[in-house]
C-alpha cells in the first residue's frame, strides 16, 4: 500500500555506516526528508557478538551489517537521485 501524497520512504543508496548518515545529511539540507535505516549501527546484542573474528569477517558471514540505506519520500526520489549524482561526479 501506498502512503498519501508519495510519503512511502525509497531506497536511493546503500551505503557504510558514516557515508550514509553524511548523504542522509546532505539530502536534508535541500529540503528532502532522508533517513538512515536502521537507524543505529549496532545489533541486540547475541552471543555470536563474543565470536574472536573481526568486524569486517562477522559481516561476511552474515553477522554484522555492512551498509545502511538511504530512504527518502516517494516523491522526492528523482531529486535525491539527480543530488546523488552530483555528488558522484565530484
Amino acid at each position: 500500500m501506498t502512503a498519501p501524497g508519495g510519503t512511502d520512504p525509497v531506497a536511493v543508496a546503500q551505503l557504510p555506516w558514516e557515508e550514509a548518515w553524511l548523504l542522509a545529511g546532505r539530502l536534508r539540507a535541500d529540503g528532502i526528508a532522508a533517513r538512515v535505516f536502521p537507524e543505529t549501527q549496532t545489533a541486540p546484542i547475541s552471543e555470536a557478538q563474543f565470536l574472536p573474528i573481526g568486524k569486517e569477517m562477522a559481516g561476511e558471514i552474515g553477522l554484522g551489517r555492512h551498509l545502511f540505506q538511504v530512504l527518502v519520500p516517494r516523491k522526492r526520489v528523482k531529486e535525491a537521485r539527480r543530488i546523488l549524482g552530483e555528488i558522484n561526479r565530484k
